[in-house]
């Protein structure tokens, strides 16, 4: 036994994520209750000695507990010994014999084999091959066991209505009304499933067996006894299983985690915006607005660019763990960093180093294995102030702290990003849009709060809907417009075709709009929809993988994903939001500039409108007004209609080429870095042409005449 103990802790010791071995995806169960559960001393009312002991007899005490823990750690481990030898050769009857069985014995369950398929309908269609259940006497949890070889996550054959073992359980989970929780294994890995709301993302817990037993982790064995024993399934005083339990408080802990975060990334901006600041920048900020606020856009693209890389390093896109981009050029490592930076470190090498990794993102780097990205996020442009600037260690830190860390009754915790849905990012950083940069020339006072002079800090005076997130568009309503308005014309679109190639192509043919979409909360929810939708389709199967609905996503995002919002910042959270939802592995980020715009959908006018001329009802006055200088301009206009004017545009044929050139931009690839880069040229190339330019000028001016003053001051209306 202390053989055993002493090599645990040597591991435990040199292993850097405590989470290496245990997997939580999708939102089931946070990251912070799993490491909680990996600790001796964790005050839980639910992992207390008494919820484990068995009906009938009497409560076990911590010194039984911990010595029942300790038997199955050694037993284990002496089976797996045993065992492990050319583990992926086992056959399934091997495997389920001399490990599956064992395992779930010791962990209190007694399995009963179902020699024949669940039927769930009435019509037999519902029928579902899941070896055990875990007691006699009860059907929760089903346990389904599968060969050591077999892939949990891939369908075994190529049959439409094939699924993976992770599919079988899990759908089994979500239409049987009596089974909420089950297990999952191949011997080498277990998992933890319940019937989840989630369709478009896996949501389980995953232990890695191999790893825990060949690297004799014990920590990682007390989470899994802690979360996986069979009296986690046990129903206590208010008819809820202990699984339960946990999972509410996951919940409720992401909640918070939510809403602290808020506070936090303002802390990172201003902290950032502080870090770089420099005398010339103090003065400029304080008598140029306008520059006040790219500075500050420049912060939030900065803070975008690590959000993006804090999700995509936890998500394992980008190398993770014992990698030299991991140990070198990642969010992660500044985050091993923040946890004991020295204050006062005035040095700005950490700044120089995060440039670095941008132009490694940007570009790609073979020998790190990180693929260039390309996408607007990372071009140079996108921080002209800001990379001809330093930013001191302690500021980046501490920013990079504020951005990962949260405080929980006086304990700090990580953030994970795994457990923070893209979807969310919303709720977090639009409130942030709306408040205002500013720096004062002296010490002031905001909402009650002292500012000292030269500081740049973000007022949130006049901005109150904003910072309460009441913009922001509450997940239930988004869920209902994908449910009422997307989902019948995307049927609709699919059954129009006969052939899976023109169900496909019927599909990317589909354009969703969103003309007020803040952070893209919808267009999310519409890409992982319509993203699934393809994947089916391509694959021949109601459950592609994974990988097969990320690059779905992405071509769906390519083609039928459009936006527009008023706020600038809103338009770039969005697009940061779609590409952390729909990133690929090996493939440059979308070019969306022509998609997600800035404007206003309520405001402009069209080809119809503009070929009428500026009607008369443009200059009927309102409060301010003059009434003499409006019915002299009413008479101008009326003249100038009869004559010439804007009543001349109409559709012209070099209109309609344009229009087409325009609308060819959809058909370009984005498949490599150089596709992305020469759409980005093309759509510039067009947008700042002579032909678009004129035209934008001329609708610019029929819009303006309903806007414009009518004194004797401004008289010279657009007519």
């Amino acid at each position: 036994m202390l053989h055993y103990i002493i090599l645990l802790r040597w591991g435990d010791n040199i292993r850097k994520d405590p989470l290496a071995n245990i997997n939580s995806r999708g939102g089931l169960i946070s990251s912070d209750f799993l490491k909680s559960l990996r600790q001796e001393n964790f005050n839980n009312p639910y992992i207390r000695p008494e919820t484990f002991s068995v009906p009938g007899e009497p409560p076990l005490t911590q010194k039984q507990l911990n010595e029942q823990m300790i038997s199955a750690w050694q037993e284990l481990l002496e089976r797996w010994d045993e065992f492990s030898f050319n583990v992926q050769n086992k056959d399934t009857t091997e495997a389920r014999k001399k490990w599956i069985l064992p395992i779930l014995r010791i962990l209190g369950f007694k399995p009963v084999y179902q020699p024949q398929d669940i039927v769930i309908s009435e019509d037999k269609r519902l029928k579902f091959n899941i070896l055990y259940r875990g007691f006699p006497e009860e059907r929760d949890p089903m346990i389904h066991a599968v060969s050591p070889s077999e892939d949990l996550d891939v369908r075994n054959g190529n049959d439409r209505n094939e699924k993976s073992p992770h599919d079988t359980l899990q759908i089994f989970l979500n239409v049987d009304k009596k089974s909420q929780w089950g297990l999952l294994t191949n011997g080498i890995l277990l998992r933890i499933l319940r019937d989840f709301y989630h369709t478009s993302t896996k949501g389980y817990v995953e232990f890695d067996l191999e790893n825990i037993f060949t690297e004799r982790s014990f920590s990682d064995f007390r989470a899994l006894y802690r979360m996986v024993h069979a009296s986690r399934f046990s129903k206590n005083g208010d008819n809820t299983i202990i699984l339960e339990h946990f999972y509410k408080e996951s919940c409720a802990a992401g909640v918070k985690v939510g809403e602290d975060l808020r506070g936090n990334v303002k802390l990172a901006i201003e902290t950032l915006g502080n870090g770089f600041l420099t005398e010339d920048l103090v003065q400029r900020m304080i008598s140029d607005e306008k520059f006040c606020k790219e500075y500050y856009e420049e912060l939030l693209t900065l803070t975008y660019r690590i959000l993006f890389l804090l999700f995509e390093e936890q998500r394992g896109i980008l190398p993770s763990r014992d990698s030299l981009y991991a140990e070198e050029y990642s969010i992660t490592s500044l985050r091993e960093r923040a946890e004991n930076f020295k204050i006062n470190d005035k040095y700005a090498d950490i700044w120089y180093g995060l440039k670095v990794t941008f132009k490694i993102l940007k570009k790609g780097y073979q020998k790190l294995n990180v693929f260039p990205y390309n996408g607007s996020l990372f071009d140079d442009d996108r921080l002209k102030t800001l990379s001809a600037l330093e930013c001191k260690n302690e500021d980046l830190l501490t920013a990079v702290h504020y951005l990962t860390w949260i405080e929980k009754d006086k304990v700090l915790q990580r953030i994970s990003y795994l457990d923070l849905g893209v979807e969310e990012i919303g709720s977090i950083y639009e409130s942030l849009l709306d408040l205002i940069p500013s720096v004062l020339a002296q010490d002031g006072e905001v909402d009650g709060k002292p500012i000292r002079a030269k500081t740049f800090f973000l007022d949130s005076r006049g901005t109150a809907r904003k910072t309460t997130g009441s913009y922001y568009t509450d997940k239930r309503l988004v869920d209902e417009l994908i449910k009422s308005a997307l989902i019948p014309v995307a049927q609709e679109k699919i059954y129009s075709g006969k052939t899976s190639l023109e169900k496909e192509k019927a599909l990317l043919s589909l354009r969703v709009c969103d003309p007020a979409c803040g952070s893209g909360a919808f267009l999310i929810a519409a890409t992982m929809y319509l993203g699934k939708e393809l994947a089916q389709i391509r694959t021949g199967t109601e459950y592609p993988s994974d990988k097969e609905e990320q690059r779905a996503r992405r071509e769906i995002l390519q083609h039928c994903i459009y936006g527009v919002d008023l706020n600038p910042m809103a338009v770039e959270l969005a697009k940061v939001s779609l590409w952390i939802n729909a990133v690929v592995e090996d493939m440059p980020l979308n070019f969306l500039d022509h998609h997600i715009k800035c404007g206003n959908s309520l405001i402009g006018t069209t080809p119809t409108l503009l070929s009428k001329g500026i009607p008369d009802t443009a200059f009927t006055p309102v409060e301010g007004d003059d009434k003499a200088v409006a019915k002299e301009i009413i008479n101008i206009n009326k003249k100038q209609k009869k004559s010439q004017s804007l009543a001349e545009w109409e559709t012209r044929e070099e209109d309609k080429k344009y229009i087409e050139k325009f609308n060819k931009l959809n058909d370009l690839p984005e498949d490599n870095p150089e596709d992305v880069e020469n759409k980005k040229i093309c759509y510039n190339r067009l947008m700042n042409s002579y032909l678009s330019n004129s035209r934008k000028l001329i609708a610019d001016t029929w819009t303006a005449a309903f806007f414009w003053p009518l004194t004797k001051e401004t008289r010279d209306a657009p007519t």
